[in-house]
Formats: structure tokens, sequence, C-alpha cells
């Protein structure tokens, strides 16, 4: 096991990644598919060798999370050429909502107060920001709240 220590320099290097996807899928003026696919791509290859080391066999949940993921790309970075960069990040990330309604639903998890009001919270907040900027029947906003839903089932299979 790695230490908090050890894993510290990875944060940097996790932030640019993350921080950078949404300008360079912009930038590079590609469809969505073809940057999702190149992202999941490449990605795959630096994870092949754990992969290999670990020796653990593909299983049906680790297919259908990483058909998730590849949805959740396509998406969202369809959507990033149709409404602003800010508009489809603060949509995508919205999974966590989705992700205590499948909790509750599926799991029989029961919330606490304070994550209800959370809940209540972001829901409100989402439906003023969506009604201000009038997104709610835009296809871009659609498409990045389709991403955070794809992103939750990939965390939910995963």
């Amino acid at each position: 096991m790695t230490s908090i220590r050890g894993d510290i320099f990875l944060f940097p290097v996790v932030w640019v990644a993350i921080s950078s996807a949404s300008i360079l899928v912009v930038l590079s003026n590609e469809p969505g598919e073809v940057c999702a696919f190149w992202r999941l791509f490449l990605s795959s290859l630096i994870l092949l060798p754990l992969w290999i080391q670990a020796k653990k066999h593909v299983k049906i949940h680790h297919v259908a999370s990483g058909i998730a993921l590849s949805l959740h790309f396509i998406l969202w970075m369809r959507s990033l050429f149709l409404i602003p960069v800010y508009t489809s990040t603060l949509l995508v990330v919205v999974y966590p909502l989705y992700s205590l309604v499948i909790d509750i639903l599926v799991y029989k998890y029961r919330p606490s107060l304070i994550q209800l009001l959370g809940f209540a919270g972001g829901v409100t907040s989402l439906t003023l920001f969506l009604g201000v900027n009038r997104l709610a029947l835009s296809q871009g906003a659609v498409l990045s709240l389709l991403a955070g839903l794809s992103v939750t089932l990939y965390f939910e299979l995963g």
C-alpha cells in the first residue's frame, strides 16, 4: 500500500489532467467521439501494465463500467461545442446528486439530514442556473446532464 506522502505528488498531475481536458477538447476542434476515443485509448495504454501486473480478469461489470465511461466522455465532449465550457463542466459535475438517488433507490441507503439538505440545495441551485441561462431545453445542457448520469453509472458499477 502506498503512503499518502508518496501520492501527494500525483495531485498536481491529476489536477492538470482534469482541469485541462475541456480546454484541450475545444482547442482540438475535433468531434467529441474522436477526443473520447483518444483519451480512453491513451489512458488504457498507460494503465495496461498495472492491469497485467494485478492479474485480474475482466468481468461483465468492468465492461459495463467502461461503456458508461466512454458514454460520459462522448456526451460531455460533444456538449463542449454546444454550450460554454463552464456551463458544460458545471452540469456534468452534478453526478453526486444522481449517485445519492441511485444509492437510495437501489441500495436502500438512508441519507442523513445534511445530505438531504445538500441534495435539495444542489437541485435548487441547478434549477435556478438553468432557468437564468435559459438552458433547460438546450441540446448541450441535456448532453452534459446525460454525461453526468453516465459517469455516475461508471462509479456505481466500478
